[in-house]
């Protein structure tokens, strides 16, 4: 994944119903989904492949406990320059530190959550 400073790159939504949140979006958007198992050996996190479009891309992730449809909803993730920066930037201007800076993988990136000023997670991402 790659990207300029603000380019969305990534989106998840979770969701609580796996197979009623494939259904879903399949008839609506004709998605079809993949086991992300590098990072997932239970399948809990499903790739979505939207037809041949390049460039943004995402995932359901299927939290169980979850109440009803979904307790997080959609997190949107945006490339920045430098994390550190990007999540100093964020607190200053109203957002709060949801998880500190953590690797994805050996190659994806690098990824904070933080929220904005009315409570969002937003994702900021240093591929």
């Amino acid at each position: 994944m790659s990207g300029t400073q603000g380019t969305v790159i990534w989106f998840e939504i979770w969701v609580s119903d796996l197979d009623r949140a494939k259904a879903f979006y399949h008839e609506l958007f004709g998605w079809e989904f993949a086991p992300l198992s590098e990072y997932d050996a239970e399948g809990h996190y499903q790739e979505i492949k939207a037809g041949d479009a390049a460039g943004v891309n995402g995932a359901l992730v299927y939290q169980p406990d979850r109440p009803q449809p979904t307790a997080r909803g959609t997190v949107v993730y945006v490339h920045v320059p430098d994390l550190e920066k990007a999540v100093e930037r964020a607190v200053s201007l109203g957002g709060t530190l949801v998880q500190k800076a953590t690797p994805i993988g050996t190659s994806m990136g690098t990824f904070a959550l933080v929220t904005d000023t009315e409570g969002n997670e937003l994702g900021l991402w240093v591929p």
